[in-house]
């Protein structure tokens, strides 16, 4: 028997899914029955998005006016999250690597914490509409899926 494809998901997939602009993508990846991951880096970025995205207000007036809660219940953040695996915290490892990832890759911060982590944990497939991740990804042996079209050529699900 083969072993689900594990797949980690860069923020945009899942944010974009969220917003209804972007489905197919995710989509594909359910239905191909791949294990999805995603990291606190991730969580983070998502939620920031929620937040500002639907509160209509910076973060800081929303925390002032106590709505995040409100909003977060409103919005129902953790569903989604629930049919994705969360791989836990960043080691030593993690964090040298990150640095080097940003000077190797101009990579910002957090892309490089989520290009690290999908490294560390042996995942060979980052799904992500950040073309940031395109020249790294080909250098570093790491399968960028952008779109539910390359996925299907990948077959993951065979």
């Amino acid at each position: 028997m083969v072993s689900p494809v594990k797949v980690f998901l860069d923020s945009s997939i899942i944010v974009e899914y969220r917003k209804g602009t972007k489905t197919e993508l995710l989509d594909a990846l359910t239905e191909s029955k791949s294990l999805l991951f995603y990291n606190q880096i991730v969580l983070s970025e998502y939620l920031f998005v929620v937040l500002t995205h639907y509160g209509q207000k910076s973060l800081r007036s929303l925390q002032e006016s106590k709505k995040i809660r409100e909003l977060l219940v409103q919005q129902d953040v953790e569903t989604l999250l629930k049919t994705v695996n969360f791989l836990g915290e960043a080691n030593e490892s993690i964090i040298s690597e990150s640095i080097r990832l940003m000077k190797a890759y101009n990579f910002l911060p957090n892309d490089a914490i989520i290009f690290a982590h999908c490294k560390a944990s042996g995942i060979k497939y980052l799904a992500s509409y950040d073309s940031d991740f395109v020249i790294p990804c080909q250098k570093e042996g790491i399968v960028l899926i952008d779109n539910a079209e390359k996925l299907r050529k990948l077959a993951l699900n065979d």
